[in-house]
């Protein structure tokens, strides 16, 4: 029984250890960055300082990332300026995108003007896009959170199943043992 527990130990923690893989926070710290390919994706807009802090930031109303791979969006420090107008999004928002098609729309005509301050999801689903929409002045975005899907190796699949084939013969061997 000892011995089981210790396997099932073992296993949700090789599980959790998966599932935290792949956390990444753009913070945008250097003005000579490569937007079309900074943390695998692409962003429209330009990078700013604001209150000592380097941001993405855009004038025509909206921010986009675009990634190659999905991701799991987990939030962002936003700020908007300017009245929400009739603009794409509906002013002080943002969507989530998977292939294209909307998933997820953040908080609608939500002004933060006296700085940044943390919009998050609670989507739990993976999107390619993810467009932060602002009011007249445009949005703001930092620290832009997420996490990436850990795709194992064929070598981590064979030595799981060894594992396992091993863990089998050991309980199938105390068994007959016992028996």
């Amino acid at each position: 029984m000892h011995f089981k527990k210790s396997v099932l130990s073992l296993m949700l923690a090789s599980v959790a250890a998966v599932a935290n893989a792949g956390m990444e926070v753009a913070t945008f710290e250097e003005l000579s960055i490569d937007l079309n390919n900074y943390y695998g994706a692409s962003w429209t807009g330009s990078l700013s300082t604001f209150n000592g802090e380097n941001m993405i930031c855009c004038t025509d109303h909206k921010v986009t990332v675009t990634f190659a791979v999905p991701i799991t969006f987990i939030g962002a420090y936003y700020a908007s300026w300017g009245g929400a107008g009739a603009y794409e999004g509906g002013g002080h928002s943002f969507e989530l995108f998977n292939g294209g098609n909307s998933v997820f729309q953040g908080p609608m005509d939500q002004v933060i003007s006296s700085g940044l301050e943390w919009v998050g999801s609670n989507y739990g689903g993976t999107v390619t896009s993810v467009v932060f929409y602002g009011g007249s002045e445009g949005p703001a975005v930092d620290n832009f959170t997420f996490s990436t899907t850990a795709v194992p190796e064929p070598e981590s699949y064979a030595m799981l199943l060894a594992g396992l084939g091993l863990i089998g013969a050991t309980v199938r061997r105390r068994k007959t043992k016992k028996g």
